[in-house]
């Protein structure tokens, strides 16, 4: 454990002889989620960075990397439907790999109570990374929860980027009244990527909540003002459930848009450019968590945030930023991040208790995280290494001291597995689970990817051939109880 004054600026690198690491809260994207007994407040978490394609290969599952109880996998059985993954350097966004969604590829998503299948919904804060094809003027659905009752989505329509939500039947066990469709808008330009974040509340019993949306950072507002435009959308009430299934890239089913209905089917108005990330919560993230998020996508992405870019790194060590900070207020603010990094950073509430606009950034140069080097090692390098990956942090204000924690012990959760063994540790190609039971498995690699998993009942043996040489986590869940365990593979 270390602590970065609040002065510091400066190129971090982590010089570690031996690394044992827990899973902790705040492991969604930018360090921004909240994980509670299983389940957590990311719904939805699709990166095309997680797929292990080749250029040109078809994407028929696009899997979410979520914390959440309920998995979210997006998919598309109809080989002639399914996404391309575009991975080549002229393809990538800024070398990052995208799933190709022309002429006419989308993919379908099961409902489910995080996302549509269990009202009322009341908040939802979702952020998209991607780029916009050189067609801007034709209809194009990116994301659609609904049918023709009531629903969200984010689609494009003669230059311009649409965020709209629906509840037109009234009369719902939520008690809220009707409310027609309603939208924010704002342009944008082809072949061009951007980081989007569509926000909706809408108030149980009311019709008094808005959708707003913000591009690169920048509110819709400030940059389309008007009513009809980007102002935030008013009278927006919660959403009771709306059981169609979801559609990313093209409409599944029905959806609605600022028209009416739309009933052109599944498969229509597809969207005709490229997809890097989409980021789902069910609740309305603080403009401290908001911004945070928005720099992590800014950094991967290299989208030009307009405002509240707080992180100067983005060229070299753009990779897996979080952060923590306070944008405005006492509680508009973001203290503990992990992200899918091998340490947490926290900062105490205290610091930021009278000071706005205070935010400390970290990302990394995706260097190999398993290999070692005595390049700035400690001591020359003299009978010393260091991790061959480097991390670098920014900080704009004051944000006090930051602590930076490497798990030296496994925090195994107090509600453990009793009576469970696993052995040989080291592993060299089989690792035994020795338990009584049913449990699932899960096999999590210091990236915080989760790179095996499976259901067994009893002792099973589990092969770890495919798997790299290092460190990594195996969680088994029974029902309420949890138990981790750090795992080598030699």
């Amino acid at each position: 454990m270390s602590l970065l004054t609040k002065s510091l600026k400066r190129e971090l690198l982590l010089c570690l002889s031996f690394l044992s690491f827990t899973l902790l809260a705040q492991r969604g994207p930018g360090g921004v989620s909240l994980e509670v007994a299983g389940d957590s407040d990311c719904k939805m978490w699709c990166d095309a960075g997680e797929l292990v394609l080749g250029d040109g290969d078809p994407v028929a599952a696009w899997p979410d990397i979520s914390l959440s109880a309920d998995v979210n996998t997006p998919t598309q059985t109809a080989v002639v439907s399914q996404p391309t993954y575009r991975s080549a350097a002229a393809e990538s966004i800024n070398g990052n790999p995208v799933l190709r969604f022309l002429p006419a590829q989308f993919l379908q998503l099961l409902s489910s109570d995080d996302i549509n299948d269990q009202g009322p919904y009341t908040q939802r804060t979702t952020f998209l990374a991607f780029r916009t094809g050189t067609d801007i003027t034709t209809r194009q659905m990116l994301w659609e929860q609904g049918g023709t009752v009531r629903g969200l989505n984010v689609y494009i329509f003669d230059g311009y980027l649409y965020f709209g939500g629906y509840d037109v039947a009234g009369g719902d066990p939520d008690g809220t009244p009707a409310w027609p469709f309603t939208f924010t808008r704002v342009p944008v330009d082809p072949s061009t990527p951007y980081v989007v974040t569509h926000v909706f509340e809408g108030p149980l019993g009311a019709t008094t909540g808005t959708i707003s949306g913000f591009l690169n950072g920048q509110s819709f507002q400030a940059l389309n003002p008007g009513v009809g435009e980007g102002d935030p959308a008013g009278n927006v009430g919660s959403l009771w459930t709306h059981p169609n299934p979801p559609g990313l890239g093209a409409i599944n089913g029905d959806s609605y848009n600022e028209l009416g209905p739309i009933g052109g089917g599944t498969g229509s108005q597809p969207f005709l450019g490229d997809m890097a990330e989409f980021i789902a919560y069910d609740e309305l993230l603080n403009d401290a968590e908001r911004i945070i998020v928005e720099n992590y996508l800014g950094a991967k992405y290299f989208a030009d945030l307009v405002v509240n870019d707080y992180f100067d790194w983005q060229l070299t060590h753009g990779d897996e930023v979080i952060g923590v900070g306070r944008f405005s207020g006492a509680t508009n603010l973001h203290n503990v991040s992990q992200g899918r990094n091998v340490f947490q950073i926290e900062a105490p509430t205290a610091d930021f208790a009278d000071v706005d606009d205070d935010f400390f950034l970290v990302g990394h140069n995706d260097a190999d995280i398993t290999s070692w080097t005595v390049t700035d090692a400690p001591n020359l390098g003299i009978n010393t290494q260091r991790i061959a990956r480097e991390w670098k942090v920014d900080h704009t204000g004051d944000v006090g001291d930051v602590t930076f924690t490497v798990i030296n012990q496994l925090s195994i959760n107090e509600n453990e597995l009793e009576n469970l063994s696993v052995y040989p540790n080291p592993v060299q190609n089989f690792v035994t689970i020795d338990y009584a039971g049913s449990y699932s498995y899960s096999i999590i690699d210091a990236t915080g990817k989760v790179v095996m998993n499976g259901q067994e009942n009893g002792k099973a043996e589990v092969s770890m051939e495919a798997l790299a040489p290092g460190m990594y986590i195996i969680e088994l869940v029974d029902g309420d109880k949890i138990s981790k365990l750090s795992l080598i593979k030699e």
